[in-house]
């Protein structure tokens, strides 16, 4: 959609990938990039929408409610928060191979629905929807 405006907010080192693939697509003109890290804050404040997909998977129960703090900060009264991530209890198989994959390697952990939600709670969110999409789990927040 050529009328849409996007930020990407992602750590400094990331930043010189984003704005060349930016300008080689012709979007430049509509998509920036905002250097920055969920732990520490400076989330792009107001935007219609956030998205993060495929990132929490890898953060402890603290460091989620951390990031989708900050991420709730940011956000305006009609913001929605979108959490596309494998979960838990899911017909997601590869949820299933990651949750393995996690508890092997000690990192993060892959959650259910409800998980995410108590956490998103904490946050000072509050749940809209749910909706399966095979592979990858799409919750929508709003601001509590």
């Amino acid at each position: 959609n050529p009328a849409l405006i996007a930020t990407v907010f992602d750590l400094p080192d990331t930043v010189p990938v984003a704005s060349q693939t930016f300008k080689r697509e012709g979007v430049e003109d509509r998509a920036s990039v905002v250097p920055g890290s969920l732990f520490e804050g400076g989330v792009p404040r107001n935007a219609d929408l956030y998205c993060i997909k495929r990132v929490l998977v890898g953060f402890s129960d603290e460091e989620t409610i951390t990031a989708l703090t900050f991420i709730r900060e940011a956000m305006n009264k009609n913001s929605r928060l979108l959490i596309m991530e494998p979960m838990s209890g899911s017909v997601d198989q590869v949820g299933v191979s990651l949750d393995l994959l996690m508890l092997v390697l000690g990192l993060g952990k892959i959650r259910t629905p409800d998980e995410f939600t108590g956490l998103a709670e904490k946050s000072g969110l509050k749940h809209v929807r749910t909706q399966s999409m095979g592979l990858i789990t799409i919750l929508e927040y709003g601001v509590a």
